[in-house]
């Protein structure tokens, strides 16, 4: 009597990012296919989870390249756990294109050197990301994303700040001059995630797109 063992092997995951090279403030793509169908999806870049959402066969998360990443080649880690319980994992290249980004000289006001506190910012980052640690799982914008307001750019994103000859860190977004009572809108659809007011970024409103995107709107 003989005995014939038949194993079947795991099925593989199928990762594929576009673009396949992208520069510092872009946004990547990482689509996710395989023939059987998994209990959930999960990832990474660069250290930051990755939120994926099922459309069809695939799945699809959203990863921006941030502002301080190097140039090189970096991988985005995917996971997958099996109906019966098993795990399989992939990975996927992006080639990272340099970016250089202005320097902005600052003169702060003696009477307003208080908002550089170290202390005061921490406090505003640790609001700010205790609200935004639940978020929506699935896309709640429609459409394009538009600019909350028309105005002069006054700091780009990405900048490097000097106040005197002291770097003050790299701009994460955009600063944009108005009028005083100028109405500002929503970039798209979503949950209001914070209103209120913070030490330094002034009056904030922070919106909940789903799917791990999300509008930050300071100093209104």
């Amino acid at each position: 009597m003989s005995l014939v063992l038949l194993v079947s092997p795991l099925p593989s995951l199928k990762v594929e990012v576009k673009p396949s090279a992208a520069r510092p403030g872009e946004v990547l793509l990482v689509r996710v296919a395989s023939s059987v169908p998994f209990a959930s999806v999960w990832g990474s870049f660069e250290g930051r989870a990755l939120l994926f959402v099922k459309r069809g066969r695939e799945y699809r998360a959203l990863a921006g390249v941030s502002r301080k990443s190097k140039p090189g080649t970096k991988k985005v880690y995917v996971k997958a756990r099996l109906p019966g319980g098993g795990v399989v994992g992939s990975t996927a290249l992006v080639r990272i294109l340099p970016r250089r980004f202005k320097v902005q000289r600052l003169r702060v006001p003696r009477r307003k050197r208080r908002f550089l506190s170290e202390k005061l910012l921490k406090s505003d980052y640790e609001r700010l990301r205790e609200a935004t640690r639940e978020l929506h799982p699935e896309p709640l914008w429609r459409g394009a994303f538009l600019m909350p307001v028309k105005g002069r750019i006054t700091t780009g994103y990405g900048w490097r700040r000097l106040v005197g000859s002291t770097p003050r860190g790299q701009h994460s977004g955009w600063d944009i001059a108005a009028p005083r009572g100028t109405p500002v809108k929503a970039p798209n659809d979503g949950i209001v995630k914070f209103a209120g007011h913070l030490s330094v970024h002034g009056k904030t409103v922070v919106i909940d797109h789903g799917a791990g995107v999300v509008s930050y709107l300071l100093h209104l």
